[in-house]
């Protein structure tokens, strides 16, 4: 790239060199937050050590949850979904279990579809669903926050390179 066509590249996306960096930043808290969750939900897990699960059945609910801060307390009614399937786990054997998920966190399930069930203090019934085929889906949903979260860092890094040019009062834009 040429410093002239540098030049209109810039001028060009330079008013909105502002509004990219606001939100640079918005994803970067949102989906920063969410990859701190989703890395302390899943902590030393893996496909390997997560018990694999097929679904068989999903229904939407609404679940409330109490939420509390040091002023005041307060419930937060989220749209759920109520998961029956069945556990592949060593000792157990087959079993039928019922979990209730925040939706935000799952997805959209269908029955068939093949999930791991993860143990975690994050979830409504002390159980995490991840909704992943394989190890490679596992690790997709464990980092694909941070991904986003890297991406709003590099539209801030990039809102940088294009800001806008300021022109004293009175003197001509220069094209």
């Amino acid at each position: 790239m040429t410093s002239s066509r540098f030049e209109r590249f810039r001028g060009a996306f330079g008013p909105y060199s502002g509004l990219a960096t606001v939100a640079g930043f918005a994803l970067i808290i949102v989906f920063g937050a969410k990859y701190i969750q989703m890395r302390s939900a899943l902590d030393g897990m893996s496909a390997e050590t997560a018990m694999p699960a097929v679904v068989t059945q999903v229904r939407e609910t609404t679940c409330t949850r109490s939420m509390n801060t040091s002023i005041q307390a307060f419930n937060v009614r989220q749209r759920c979904l109520e998961v029956d399937l069945v556990t592949d786990s060593a000792p157990e054997g087959r079993v039928a279990r019922r979990i209730v998920a925040e939706q935000s966190n799952v997805g959209k399930l269908e029955p068939r579809d093949r999930v791991f069930v993860v143990a975690a203090n994050t979830g409504i019934d002390r159980f995490m669903i991840v909704n992943a085929r394989d190890g490679a889906g596992f690790f997709l949903v464990r980092y694909a926050a941070l991904g986003v979260a890297l991406l709003g860092a590099l539209l801030v890094l990039g809102s940088f390179l294009i800001k806008r040019t300021w022109r004293r009062g009175g003197e001509p834009r220069q094209v």
